[in-house]
């Protein structure tokens, strides 16, 4: 049995628009199936696991949350996400339990992500702007995607709503 060798970018510093002469020149030297592990400190984990991903690579690392070393790697939920709603790719992953498994990690490793973190955040799929906030009422319920990127059902939520947030005075921060 072969075994595989990943395309390692421990640093995340590799360019999106590098990532296909990089997986062709290791294609050229090793011909055995190549995986891809990308790091996310310029946030291009993603866009490089894609990337990798579309030029070939049979396998992509990724961490739930994108927990991992520093910056962390390449977020399993986007990696998901991104192929089924951007590619037509179905892992077969349930994604409707993406946030939960996340939820779950996060209490284990005793780290919370941002409320508006992309596919995961709790706060995702309330909108709190004008112009779209507009949208919403005005066809959110017969065009939900002139609103979200995504249905929020594939990820277990309910549709996009308007909320308000509280503000805080500028003297309440520390500048």
């Amino acid at each position: 049995m072969w075994k595989k060798r990943p395309l390692v970018d421990t640093f995340g510093v590799v360019n999106p628009h590098a990532v296909p002469y990089f997986v062709h020149k290791v294609r050229e030297r090793i011909k055995k199936p190549v995986e891809a592990h990308f790091h996310d400190d310029y946030g291009l984990g993603v866009a490089n696991t894609l990337m990798a991903l579309a030029s070939g690579v049979e396998v992509a690392h990724t961490t739930v949350t994108g927990f991992g070393e520093r910056a962390g790697n390449a977020p399993y939920e986007e990696i998901v996400m991104a192929l089924l709603t951007l590619y037509g790719v179905d892992t077969g992953i349930d994604t409707t339990k993406l946030r939960s498994i996340s939820k779950l990690v996060q209490q284990i490793a005793g780290i919370k992500t941002k409320p508006n973190r992309s596919v995961i955040g709790e706060r995702l799929f309330q909108i709190e702007s004008g112009i779209v906030a507009g949208w919403v009422r005005n066809c959110g319920k017969e065009m939900p995607l002139e609103i979200v990127p995504y249905l929020p059902e594939l990820v277990g939520e309910k549709s996009a709503e308007v909320c308000l947030r509280k503000t805080y005075p500028l003297d309440e921060y520390d500048f």
